[in-house]
């Protein structure tokens, strides 16, 4: 699984994300949202509604909702992933059947939720309703591409649901749309909120964003002027001392591994 730091790395170089909310990343992974796109796999109504100018999704007691992320994801020819209910929803009685995310994928994601309870259960729209983990993979491969089935048995299901005018004609668009790798990335890489992920090629800049590097580096700093206090008359022995203590050699790790 990739931690903190290697999924930022992978941010725009294997894993793409549009729209891309800074706020949704949590540690090593982030969440997806609703969208206004919900159906009852059981009854096939459709399920948003708008309550006090709200808009909500209500899923009937005993019944399961399919419903699709606001975000759209591409996985590079080495990435994978998982989606995992959020604690919230579950305490709500709504179980939920995560999919895999296959590497070399693109589009949105779709979420199935189970009623479990006696009353309707409400998600707001925009609302994060999972969390994706991200696996990287020892070797490289991409299925040639070809008409998934799944979303061939998708698109039947929807068009024997009952829809309002044009719903599933705006589905459908916005799902044709975000279909590729390139276009996804691309938006993402126009988002504001992704600025602050950019890769840079400025060491300085790189150096700037590491928080261990500048912690060690001015505890660096704070020894070496100790050492001039101490008018220590050999400065290759002071300079050799420093690398050799566990603050030089933690400090000359971490700017090695930043600049790699």
């Amino acid at each position: 699984m990739l931690s903190n730091m290697d999924f930022r790395k992978k941010l725009g170089k294997g894993i793409s994300i549009y729209p891309f909310k800074s706020l949704n990343v949590e540690s090593a992974n982030i969440c997806v949202t609703a969208s206004k796109y919900a159906w009852s796999i059981d009854t096939k109504k459709y399920l948003l509604t708008t309550i006090n100018g709200k808009e909500q999704i209500i899923i009937p007691p005993k019944q399961t909702a399919l419903i699709f992320t606001k975000e759209a994801i591409c996985l590079g020819g080495k990435i994978a992933g998982t989606c995992h209910a959020r604690v919230d929803l579950t305490l709500r009685g709504l179980g939920h059947i995560g999919p895999p995310m296959k590497r070399g994928r693109a589009g949105l994601l779709v979420m199935t939720y189970y009623n479990q309870t006696e009353n309707e259960i409400y998600i707001d729209v925009d609302e994060r309703i999972a969390v994706i983990m991200f696996h990287e993979l020892s070797s490289k491969y991409i299925v040639p591409k070809q008409e998934d089935e799944h979303d061939h048995i998708l698109n039947i299901f929807l068009s024997n649901c009952e829809n309002p005018k044009n719903v599933v004609e705006d589905l459908n668009g916005i799902r044709k749309k975000y279909n590729s790798s390139d276009v996804i990335t691309q938006h993402m890489i126009n988002e504001q909120d992704y600025e602050m992920y950019k890769p840079t090629k400025n060491p300085f800049k790189r150096i700037k964003r590491n928080i261990p590097l500048n912690v060690f580096g001015l505890l660096l700093v704070i020894q070496l002027i100790l050492m001039l206090i101490a008018r220590d008359t050999q400065p290759y022995f002071s300079w050799l001392t420093i690398t050799m203590t566990p603050t030089g050699a933690i400090f000359a790790a971490l700017l090695s591994k930043k600049l790699k």
